[in-house]
């Protein structure tokens, strides 16, 4: 046998798993892979057989090399093609497994994560794994480049493994031993499908779905994987792992039967068949698992809150604002007091008195109240969002957070007029449309471009020109999935309220005191749907949440556009099955919260945009405020629904904020299996040519 033919594929044994592009691998393209690895390993058994064709008399010339025949030279191909083809998913599954165990590691509270034996588990994947390199590295440092060894074979590499080398390795990795290679695939079965009997213990998959499920929503929203994800993700890791393993079992044996030390075709008939095994039972138990997991993916609070990056505000939609009683109506009177003046207008600035030192306002004023007689005012120095920062009254009643007043505070005093009437100084809340008011929110649908066969795989909500808006990240579904390569966020449709053309109702919806609700839903595809499109349309005043939905063959990566439908939520607050509403209890600004903000709403109901307590914020704040962070599952991964919900904290405005719901894979994975189309061909049909140029 030629040499420098066996000292190539040994290389490719070490080196092809680097040189696989770290692109994101769909489940149905897993399983073909593994189909593919499964068929080559079978195949190779024929290698190895009794009829293997020795080298001929004279074909190598060299120093002669104990045990290294034709055979070897088929094999070590057969081993560099499997381990490629391994190697196609092994980056890409990488990512996402180290994020996985890392997440669910740190994540989960201790006793969570030892009940779940995640430790175990990681362990006896390393140690797979550890075998695995073994093997590469045996082969990798097999052969010497010295001048030296060349000198025989010009331009050649010697081979130096000894046989004893790779004997002992794989009689051990196939010992009935448990830091062998045949006992940790068991320990990893026993903790992915356990056996039936007296003794069996739960699934890792169904404690780690529970425990999920009783920490809450708040667990996961750091990894950017919805629970169904993490748990796909997590069994591919695992199954990956039993892909080496296995291939390592294989190959072991037919390094012991090719040194002739037994014919060991039956062991291996035996373990491919607990193999199978193992792999049905595995795939029952994942699939029951994925299917009570949920799919909602969204995001934390940020470490630290930055207005116009990871949340945005709705802004003088319902403002605290002072005035006096006499500013209240035409006839410049104080007969009433500040309750009586639930709806109004301010009417003009009488003797130009601290009306004459703040913007009017120029909307309408709504339920006034009176805290005080005298106070001193602390004029805001943020004036297009805030009108002042605090309010203290001589009686020691504050309105908003005292600090120091950059402006310096101003004394303002009611008075007596006519000794009859006293003119109070009334805190009102004002609705004001004008340009330091954003309040609008864009009614165009954000599409993904269906005619070439792009998906949703991210959505935002932005603010530009005043107006929020949808923005997605779209990429192309292929036979193979998603590639984090071909992902790109879709420009914003902007425009300006005041644009030509554009028209209230139909291109923007405009928040007031009377139109300010939103509602809150989930919306999810049927089976076999992807999301393509979302939209906000007004409904019974409300902002009401639409989404486009697609058909998918998975299989073969393709959309159908002519099957596409829109899903909503029609209810109304007046409808047979009503929304209920979500009420903000005396709410302060959204980022003062000391805790990070939790999910508190359900679908079918609807919260109002309002102003911010009296006392905590001298009601100077729109909330909730908008989170504008992306929410796109990292990896990438087929979406079929999305949901707006609010999140937040009591006595805090909270935040208006966007999940998504993964694709439901629980009927896609199944147990890898030999494919059809290799079935039937002789092993020499994939040997790979590898004589250097």
């Amino acid at each position: 046998m030629k040499p420098n033919k066996l000292l190539v594929a040994l290389a490719l044994l070490a080196t092809c798993v680097s040189c696989v592009p770290a692109e994101f691998v769909d489940v149905t393209d897993w399983l073909q892979i593994g189909g593919e690895v499964l068929a080559k390993i079978f195949h190779t058994w024929e290698v190895v057989g009794p009829d293997g064709e020795q080298d001929g008399p004279g074909e190598y010339q060299g120093p002669e090399l104990p045990g290294v025949r034709r055979r070897e030279r088929k094999l070590l191909s057969q081993i560099s093609e499997v381990n490629r083809l391994v190697g196609r998913v092994e980056n890409a599954v990488h990512a996402s497994s180290e994020a996985t165990v890392r997440a669910l590691m740190t994540s989960l509270p201790d006793i969570v994560r030892l009940e779940l034996r995640l430790d175990r588990l990681t362990e006896l994947m390393s140690g797979v794994a550890e075998r695995n390199g073994e093997l590469s590295d045996y082969i990798k440092n097999g052969y010497d480049n010295s001048s030296e060894l060349q000198g025989s074979v010009p331009g050649k590499s010697a081979f130096r493994l000894e046989a004893h080398t790779l004997l002992d390795f794989a009689s051990h990795a196939v010992a009935h031993d448990e830091s062998s290679v045949r006992g940790l695939m068991s320990r990893i079965n026993s903790l992915v499908a356990p056996n039936s009997g007296p003794f069996r213990s739960r699934s890792i998959f169904f404690l780690l779905k529970d425990a999920l499920n009783e920490q809450g929503t708040g667990v996961l929203c750091s990894t950017q994987q919805s629970p169904q994800q993490l748990l796909l993700n997590l069994y591919n890791t695992i199954q990956l792992v039993q892909l080496q393993g296995f291939a390592v079992m294989q190959f072991s044996w037919m390094i012991l039967r090719l040194y002739e030390k037994g014919n060991f075709s039956l062991e291996a008939k035996i373990y491919d068949r607990q193999f199978k095994k193992h792999q049905e039972n595995q795939v029952a138990v994942v699939r029951e698992a994925l299917r009570g997991a949920s799919r909602a993916a969204w995001r934390c609070d940020p470490t630290h809150h930055v207005e116009g990056r990871t949340y945005d505000q709705v802004t003088r939609l319902l403002q605290g604002f002072l005035v006096n009683e006499v500013d209240l109506n035409g006839e410049e009177s104080c007969k009433e007091n500040c309750a009586f003046y639930d709806y109004a207008e301010t009417y003009g600035c009488f003797k130009d008195q601290f009306c004459g030192q703040q913007p009017r306002c120029h909307g309408r004023l709504l339920n006034c109240q009176f805290y005080d007689a005298d106070m001193w005012v602390c004029p805001s120095t943020n004036i297009t969002k805030r009108r002042y920062e605090f309010l203290e009254y001589e009686s020691g009643k504050v309105l908003g957070q005292k600090k120091f007043c950059d402006r310096g505070t101003v004394k303002v005093d009611s008075w007596w007029r006519y000794l009859l009437w006293h003119c109070s100084y009334c805190m009102c809340l004002c609705d004001e449309e004008g340009p330091n008011s954003d309040r609008f929110f864009s009614l165009r649908p954000v599409l993904s471009d269906i005619a070439n066969n792009k998906v949703i795989t991210g959505v935002r909500l932005v603010k530009q020109n005043k107006v929020f808006h949808f923005q997605i990240e779209q990429g192309t579904l292929t036979q193979k999935g998603l590639s984090k390569t071909e992902l790109d966020w879709k420009a914003v449709d902007a425009f300006s309220v005041h644009g030509k053309n554009i028209r209230e109702g139909q291109d923007f919806f405009k928040l007031d005191w009377l139109q300010r609700s939103i509602d809150l839903d989930d919306l999810v595809a049927p089976p076999a749907h992807v999301l393509t499109g979302i939209a906000f349309r007004s409904l019974g005043g409300h902002l009401n949440l639409m989404m486009r939905a697609t058909p998918v063959d998975v299989k073969s990566g393709q959309l159908r556009p002519e099957g596409s439908i829109w899903i909503d939520n029609s209810n109304t607050p007046n409808s047979k099955s009503p929304r209920t509403e979500l009420k903000l209890d005396k709410p302060d600004v959204s980022t003062r919260s000391p805790a990070s903000s939790m999910p508190d709403s359900k679908p079918d109901m609807f919260i109002k945009f309002t102003n911010t307590d009296m006392a905590a914020d001298a009601a100077q704040t729109t909330v909730p405020f908008v989170d504008t962070q992306y929410v796109a599952p990292d990896p990438p991964v087929l979406l079929s629904g999305i949901g707006i919900f609010h999140k937040g904290q009591p006595n805090y405005g909270g935040f208006i904020a966007l999940k998504v719901f993964t694709y439901d894979y629980s009927g896609v994975i199944a147990a890898i299996s030999p494919n059809d189309e290799l079935e039937g061909n002789p092993a020499n049909e994939y040997i790979v040519d590898i004589t250097p140029n």
